[in-house]
């Protein structure tokens, strides 16, 4: 249900499932992915606050906790989970970009830039990132 996108389906059961087994690695990840989705960014921490201690195991846990403090303008915050995910799991896109968005809210553009840049070496075909990217080295 929740991959297709019938998050009201999905909630009752992945919250139940939840509710069940909060010490439930899975359950917890896929009913926080899920409050994410639903923009309940406080309940998506509160679920993942438990396994905080595991972010070097597992990407999505380590992104998801980035996203759901930059979802609530928590931008130093997330950007301590995404450089924890760049450590440990290496780069990617979404990730980078993240980062670099962050780091713009913050006000430090020059970390911004170096973050948007590496994500256009990755993939140049980011028309968004480089209008961002032209804008910050003006």
């Amino acid at each position: 249900m929740f991959n297709k996108k019938d998050y009201e389906g999905a909630y009752g059961l992945l919250k139940k499932a939840y509710s069940a087994a909060p010490e439930n690695f899975e359950y917890s990840i896929s009913f926080a992915q899920l409050n994410f989705q639903l923009k309940m960014y406080k309940d998506t921490l509160e679920i993942l606050n438990p396994f905080a201690d595991q972010i070097k195991n597992n990407y999505d846990l380590t992104f998801l906790l980035g996203q759901s403090h930059q979802a609530m303008s928590e931008f130093d915050r997330a950007v301590r989970y995404y450089n924890e995910a760049v450590d440990t799991f290496g780069v990617n896109v979404n990730l980078l970009n993240a980062l670099g968005k962050c780091y713009f809210s913050l006000g430090e553009k020059e970390e911004a830039l170096v973050a948007f840049e590496k994500s256009l070496e990755i993939d140049p075909n980011q028309e968004k990132i480089k209008e961002i990217v032209q804008s910050l080295k003006k």
